[in-house]
């Protein structure tokens, strides 16, 4: 016999989901910004026991919404999950949910700070006075810039902390990336020469040598654009050269964006310089990349 007291219940918890997308709550309680009433707090949430398995149910129920559509699954990143965790710590000692930090860090920034390389980021927070996945994940769906994260094809790395604090519910982060693994100079560069010259004999070119000196010079250039500096001027004696700079974090934008360049068969001589690094426009790291090329 169906229990429409019990129906009810659920009903009533599932409403009770908070789900803002990008949302900074106005009506803060008193103690959100004092760090006195957030250490006299701290015992009272904790991490409840089911937390665990409910990240894990949440992180299947993701995946299970991207199979619908084809898309490749999230792998589980435990050290995203750690960060998500400590954020969603962060809210419940707050009694608010927000995508900043408590000391004002965004989520960019925190990815930065745990040493995350990366292309692209989302985050999704929610506070829910129930325990049931199904219902937090539904309430996720039902927010276009919540869904667009669960099912964006671009990420492929999911983190998940769910934090119980009590006589409130549950503070839950969703951390989602597309992971960047950056490679060494030399690596790089040797990579980036092949391909190069790879590309050129599909169209039956001959190969670009890459000189020593240019290389260095390319180096040099790349650097000092990765570090905001003005870039050292070509040396004359270098004679005509055509220098072509990007910053990006996949080698594959290079070989697009020049193509053209690489299959003219009036350059037969080049350099290459490329850098990883940090800077306050490419946060989740890129490659700076100097390409050198001298028309015979």
């Amino acid at each position: 016999m169906i229990n429409f007291e019990k129906v009810k219940e659920i009903k009533v918890q599932l409403k009770r989901i908070a789900i803002p997308v990008f949302l900074f709550l106005l009506l803060a309680p008193p103690c959100a910004k004092n760090l006195f009433c957030l250490k006299q707090e701290k015992e009272s949430y904790s991490q409840k026991k089911d937390a665990p398995t409910m990240e894990q149910d949440l992180f299947n129920l993701v995946n299970i919404e991207r199979q619908k559509l084809d898309l490749a699954p999230l792998r589980f990143s435990p050290l995203l999950s750690s960060l998500a965790r400590k954020h969603s710590q962060n809210m419940a000692l707050r009694g608010d949910i927000s995508h900043l930090s408590t000391s004002g860090e965004t989520y960019s920034e925190r990815l930065v700070e745990g040493g995350f390389y990366f292309i692209k980021n989302g985050e999704n927070v929610a506070y829910s006075q129930t325990f049931i996945p199904e219902f937090i994940h539904q309430g996720f769906m039902d927010s276009p810039g919540h869904r667009a994260n669960v099912l964006d094809p671009d990420f492929d790395e999911l983190g998940i902390g769910v934090v119980f604090k009590k006589d409130k519910g549950y503070y839950v982060t969703q951390d989602f990336i597309r992971a960047l693994a950056p490679k060494g100079r030399i690596e790089a560069e040797a990579e980036v020469e092949e391909n190069i010259n790879r590309i050129r004999r599909v169209y039956s070119l001959p190969p670009i040598l890459f000189l020593a000196e240019a290389n260095r010079f390319a180096q040099q250039y790349s650097i000092n654009k990765a570090e905001d500096r003005s870039p050292p001027p070509i040396p004359s004696h270098f004679g005509e050269t055509h220098l072509f700079y990007t910053r990006t974090p996949s080698f594959e934008y290079v070989y697009s964006k020049y193509k053209d360049k690489l299959l003219d068969k009036n350059y037969e001589t080049a350099g290459l310089g490329i850098d990883f690094s940090r800077n306050e426009k490419s946060p989740g790291g890129a490659y700076f990349i100097t390409l050198l090329l001298f028309p015979e």
